[in-house]
């Protein structure tokens, strides 16, 4: 017989990590949760109505070893990442986060509790600066503008 006393979402077979990983049966509450990113992947995902893709997908380890399941970076969880550790996947892998839920989260089929990544405090002042990309530096090399363009 299953354990009726945990949450719901852990009685399916769950191919990925959701907020349902993130509930504590003793606290009674979703917990946060620290992890180490060991892998990213784009594995092939198949969802509601067949429909195939290959989204970013994270495999995460925590002090008692790896998670039961990747999770799905969404563009929200993306753009944290990006926040805090660039825009390339391939370099978020040995990086720690900080995972958490946010309870009554707009989704595509009403609200519900959201796995994410938190961001920590004190981290911008860690991104390194970046270069403008290319078709964002107006000047050239001599710093005369473009053609029309007000200084």
């Amino acid at each position: 017989m299953a354990d009726l006393t945990s949450h719901w979402r852990k009685l399916y077979d769950n191919k990925y990590l959701g907020a349902w990983n993130l509930w504590s049966d003793a606290k009674g509450r979703y917990v946060e949760v620290r992890a180490r990113i060991a892998k990213v992947s784009d594995e092939l995902v198949i969802g509601q109505m067949g429909r195939k893709s290959r989204p970013v997908q994270l495999h995460l380890m925590s002090r008692k070893g790896p998670f039961p399941a990747p999770m799905i970076v969404t563009k929200p969880t993306g753009k944290t990442l990006e926040i805090l550790f660039g825009p390339r996947p391939a370099d978020w892998v040995g990086k720690d986060i900080t995972l958490g839920v946010v309870i009554d989260k707009k989704v595509k089929m009403g609200t519900g509790a959201v796995l994410t990544i938190k961001r920590e405090a004190g981290r911008d002042e860690d991104i390194p600066e970046q270069p403008p990309p290319p078709e964002l530096d107006l000047e050239d090399e001599s710093g005369a503008r473009e053609p029309g363009e007000e200084g």
